[in-house]
């Protein structure tokens, strides 16, 4: 027996006040008679009458002693301790995709609801106890450990399935959690497949003859000078094994400037049997190949199954992206033009500045200044614009520091030191002696944004006979990606990045001509890396699952990101320095399949946008697929087996003896006075 009020026991003191009470009271009164034989009788008849006189008057003394202890007791709280049989239920329920399946008017999760519904009632109805977890995207606890079934019935009148799978490692942590309390607990597994090894739950697979017919994906390619497109299809659990589907495409055109849809097919597809299968067709429009699209819709058109969610699905090609690059150089030999020019998307513009003022009218005639708005990317080569451009991002290489000083060092925040000089050869200047200055990473140079730019680009090996060191306040937003100094000690900074407000300028404090980086291999993948940093291509595919993390990387001078399609809201975002990362990148999640639209805006251009398409998981639409083990739920040892520790308020039956004691006082106490 425990007490949960052990001060409660301070009312025992109320046993000492009774017993000074009875020492207090009198036992006689003093009074004058004429004659003490009448008493005499009168004590003699009463002695032979009421033997038992004295007890009575003790009898209420204990009474009244054990109504003040019991009281006492009573404000103490006591409860028992005792062992019962362990039946409670910890019920697991699937909310994933595959639970929207639905067959003669129910789906699988409204069912599965109603049975927990019943479970819930009929466990309560036992005085035990029942936990309920939701085992979606996120697994989480709505009801725990509760005796009442319209709490239950409460929690569970929202619940939804998602789009998207179910964590199911989660929800065995959470199941593990609420068997501390009941080792014994039964776990019972709403779902919708069977599993070969369930392990301590029992599997309630909700299925009931459902099937499913699915696009799960599609390419496209070239074939024979016509655009083809390979469509996957799959049918599970179909009626009769399967039989034919017939797919219908839908795909936008450019034609005349402008996009028209063109619809294709239905194409019938035999699947007997079930199973997956692909498809695929060759396309043409009034009789001519069509060799590109804008998007292309796929669907089933003869599809009633019992799952209509991937019924569809949008292909976008992959976008050729055409980054404007200038460069700007007073020398035609350019160590950066020939790999810029091989970069994927690029679409460069060379301005010679050694051309203006040629004595040949015929070449001079080709020169023409270099823009400053209007390019993705703008690289300058011993040579400094009048101001910096704020469209793009910047490659400084080799710039004057005093010039660079008087125009923009106060709004760059970047500083020169003086000059490092070692041994140069007369007629080649790349040629470097052993005593060289010597490269290495900065120490930026592996933080979290940075790190691609060195990626398999190691400049350790690199020497140069002379460089101008880079200084900069560590506070304004620059990294130290490359040094160079003497062999044992390379501190000072040569290359450094800066990310501000999505525009990337980059400085190289070396003369290439002075350093043997250009004859080394890691060059052509340190421009490549470089590259790819500051160019931007919003998405890196098209496709993704619900639930998996899209990433949005945002164009430098976009002011606000809109993403709208599938029918959900509409979701801006205003774009500021705050809001960015040093690669930009912006993560989010998409929680309903259908097509999407990301539009970036701008100030001074039009938007630019980006199409997406998020689909069901793939193992969401497999209804024949058996799951082959649940995470493994261990219960606690510490707990005596088939019975679990309970407290069993007595205060009930406390009360009961007070009222019984006290109803027995008051009526000795009557008799006695009347």
């Amino acid at each position: 027996m425990n007490l949960l009020i052990p001060l409660g026991l301070l009312g025992l003191i109320g046993l000492i006040i009774l017993i000074f009470i009875y020492i207090l009271k009198p036992k006689y009164e003093e009074k004058i008679l004429s004659s003490t034989l009448i008493w005499k009788l009168s004590l003699k008849y009463i002695k032979r009458k009421a033997p038992w006189q004295w007890l009575k008057n003790s009898v209420i003394f204990l009474l009244q002693f054990l109504t003040v202890a019991l009281l006492a007791f009573m404000m103490a709280r006591p409860i028992f301790a005792r062992s019962i049989e362990a039946e409670d239920v910890i019920i697991a329920l699937e909310t994933s995709a595959g639970m929207r399946a639905e067959t003669g008017g129910a789906t699988r999760l409204s069912r599965a609801v109603e049975e927990i519904k019943k479970i819930t009632k009929e466990t309560v109805e036992k005085s035990n106890k029942v936990s309920i977890i939701l085992a979606g995207e996120e697994a989480r606890l709505i009801v725990d450990q509760t005796q009442n079934a319209d709490t239950a019935e409460w929690a569970l009148r929202n619940v939804s399935a998602s789009f998207g799978g179910a964590d199911l490692d989660a929800a065995a942590k959470l199941a593990e959690t609420q068997l501390k309390n009941n080792p014994n607990s039964r776990i019972v597994f709403f779902t919708c497949r069977n599993y070969a090894d369930p392990g301590v739950a029992e599997i309630r697979n909700m299925s009931v003859g459902d099937w499913n017919a699915a696009i799960l994906g599609a390419n496209y390619g070239l074939k024979n000078g016509f655009l083809a497109f390979t469509v996957g299809i799959a049918n599970y659990n179909a009626p009769n094994g399967g039989g034919a589907l017939n797919i219908r495409a839908d795909i936008d055109i450019i034609e005349n400037g402008a996009v028209r849809s063109v619809a294709m097919g239905p194409f019938p597809v035999a699947l007997d049997g079930g199973g997956r299968t692909d498809f695929e067709f060759n396309t043409a429009v009034s009789g001519k190949p069509l060799t590109a699209f804008e998007s292309a819709k796929f669907s089933l058109a003869n599809a009633d199954d019992s799952f209509p969610y991937d019924n569809a699905f949008f292909l976008i090609p992959e976008k050729d992206e055409r980054f404007k690059v200038q460069i700007v150089s007073p020398t035609a030999v350019n160590y950066l033009r020939s790999i810029l020019e091989m970069q994927s998307g690029s679409a460069v513009t060379f301005i010679d500045l050694s051309v203006e003022n040629h004595p040949d009218p015929n070449i001079a005639q080709n020169y023409r200044p270099p823009a400053a708005e209007g390019y993705d990317l703008y690289v300058y080569e011993n040579y400094l614009p009048e101001e910096i451009p704020g469209d793009g991002s910047v490659w400084f290489v080799n710039p004057d520091a005093e010039l660079f000083a008087e125009r923009y060092a106060r709004e760059t925040g970047v500083t020169f030191l003086s000059e490092r000089v070692g041994t140069i050869y007369p007629g080649n200047p790349a040629k470097t002696a052993e005593n060289a200055f010597k490269f290495a990473a900065g120490a930026d140079a592996a933080a979290a944004g940075y790190e691609a730019v060195l990626n398999f680009a190691d400049p350790t090996g690199i020497s140069a006979t002379k460089y101008r060191p880079i200084d900069f306040d560590k506070n304004s937003g620059w990294a130290s990606i490359m040094l160079c100094g003497s062999a044992e000690n390379a501190t000072d900074t040569v290359f450094a990045l800066k990310n501000e407000a999505g525009i990337k300028t980059a400085v190289l404090s070396v003369d290439l001509r002075f350093t043997d980086m250009p004859l080394n291999l890691m060059w052509p993948v340190f421009i490549s890396n470089l590259y790819e940093y500051s160019t931007v291509t919003t998405l890196k595919k098209h496709v993704y699952d619900v639930g998996e993390t899209i990433n949005l990387r945002t164009k430098p001078t976009a002011v606000e990101l809109t993403v709208t399609g599938a029918g959900q809201p509409a979701e801006r975002r205003p774009l500021t320095f705050g809001n960015f990362s040093v690669s930009n990148e912006i993560e989010y999640k998409e929680s309903v399949p259908g097509l999407y639209t990301a539009a970036q805006i701008f100030d001074r251009k039009e938007p630019a946008t980006d199409m997406f398409f998020v689909k069901i998981p793939e193992s969401e639409s497999d209804f024949a697929r058996t799951g082959q083990r649940l995470p493994p739920i261990a219960a606690p040892s510490d707990t005596g087996a088939g019975t679990i520790d309970d407290n069993y308020d007595i205060y009930v039956y406390l009360a009961a003896a007070l009222l019984a004691l006290t109803t027995l006082e008051w009526g000795l106490q009557y008799r006695e006075q009347f």
